[in-house]
C-alpha cells in the first residue's frame, strides 16, 4: 500500500490566505486533491497542517483521513513531510505519495501511472515528468524514510532525490498539471482563467 501525505502547513505569505482553502471549480485545493487520490484508490491519506491550522481544520468535516499538526512548520516543508511519515499508521505501507497542497491539478491517471511505476520498477523515487520537466506528486519508498529523516532542512527532500539518483524512475505523463505550482495570486488567477476556457 502507498499512503498519501498532503503538505498544507506553509504560511501562504505570498498568497495572503491559506492555499488549502482556495477553490477551483467549486472545490478547495484540499478537496480536489483528496478526491483525486480517492479516485485512484489511495486508501490512506494524511493532511499535515501548521500555519493557520485551526482555521483550515475547521473546514475539514468532510475529510475521513487523519489530520496531524506540524509544530515546526516554520523550519520548512521537510519537517511537514517527516511529520506525515511519522503519522503513517499502517505497517503495510510501502511508501508515501507526497502531495504539496499548492500543486492540486494532477489527475487520477497520473497517480495510477506513478503507482504502477512504483510496483513494477523496484525503484523508490517515482517522479512524474511532462515535457522533460519533473513535477509533483512524488512517491518515496519506505526504505528511504530514514534518509528523509536525516536530510537537511535547508535542502529538504531534494537532497534525498539527489543522493539516491539510482533509485529514481521518471514516469512520462501527458498532463502539464504536474508542473503547476500555485504560489501567488497571479498564478491562481491564471489557473482560474485557464479553467474558464476549458
Amino acid at each position: 500500500m502507498i499512503s498519501a501525505i498532503i503538505l498544507a502547513a506553509g504560511a501562504s505569505v505570498r498568497m495572503g490566505k491559506p492555499k488549502a482553502l482556495l477553490t477551483i471549480e467549486g472545490e478547495t485545493f484540499l478537496q480536489r486533491i483528496v478526491r483525486t487520490l480517492r479516485s485512484a484508490r489511495v486508501t490512506e491519506t494524511i493532511i499535515v497542517l501548521g500555519s493557520q491550522a485551526e482555521e483550515i481544520q475547521g473546514t475539514l468535516q468532510w475529510f475521513e483521513g487523519r489530520v496531524v499538526i506540524n509544530s515546526f512548520w516554520q523550519t520548512g516543508q521537510l519537517s511537514s513531510l517527516i511529520t506525515g511519515v511519522q503519522a503513517l499508521e499502517s505497517e503495510t505501507t510501502h511508501g508515501c505519495l507526497v502531495c504539496p497542497v499548492d500543486h492540486p491539478l494532477f489527475s487520477h491517471s497520473v497517480i495510477v501511472d506513478l503507482l504502477q511505476g512504483f510496483w513494477t520498477s523496484g525503484k523508490n523515487i517515482i517522479i512524474p515528468v511532462y515535457n522533460g520537466k519533473r513535477g509533483h506528486p512524488v512517491i518515496f519508498g519506505k526504505s528511504l524514510f530514514p534518509a528523509l529523516h536525516s536530510a537537511s532542512q535547508e535542502k529538504g527532500a531534494k537532497e534525498v532525490v539527489h543522493t539516491h539518483r539510482d533509485e529514481i524512475l521518471e514516469v512520462t505523463v501527458q498532463e502539464g498539471g504536474v508542473l503547476v505550482n500555485i504560489d501567488t495570486p497571479e498564478q491562481y488567477q491564471a489557473v482560474l482563467r485557464s479553467k474558464e476556457r476549458d
